[in-house]
């Protein structure tokens, strides 16, 4: 795909040996295109006891998790949540993801 005289743009989420293979491969069939690499680890988001708000704390969780189909980056995939906000977060979080409506992302209601 890489290497594809049709392609004018690459796109590619994943880890940073494929990256460079990928941008590599470009390199040697001499067409230089638009390339962006996501190349992103596994950070953890932390939820302290002192958070300004759990319900914001929350609605940031469910935003890193499921934008873009959690496909990014930067999705939140591990979530370590303070033992004092630990029970309130679940039950906010839960609440919250089973609110979550899928379908059609050009729909307005989904």
């Amino acid at each position: 795909l890489a290497r594809h005289p049709l392609v004018q743009r690459l796109d590619f989420t994943g880890g940073t040996a494929t990256g460079l293979k990928i941008a590599r491969s470009m390199a040697e069939c001499g067409r230089v295109r638009a390339y962006c690499a996501e190349l992103g680890g596994n950070a953890p988001i932390l939820v302290f006891a002192d958070t300004r708000s759990v319900q914001e704390a929350v609605d940031g969780v469910a935003f890193a998790a499921f934008v873009a189909s959690g496909q990014t980056c930067v999705s939140g995939k591990r979530i370590l949540v303070q033992q004092e906000v630990h029970a309130e977060f679940c039950e906010k979080l839960i609440a919250k993801v089973e609110s979550l409506r899928l379908g059609d992302p050009l729909l307005t209601d989904t």
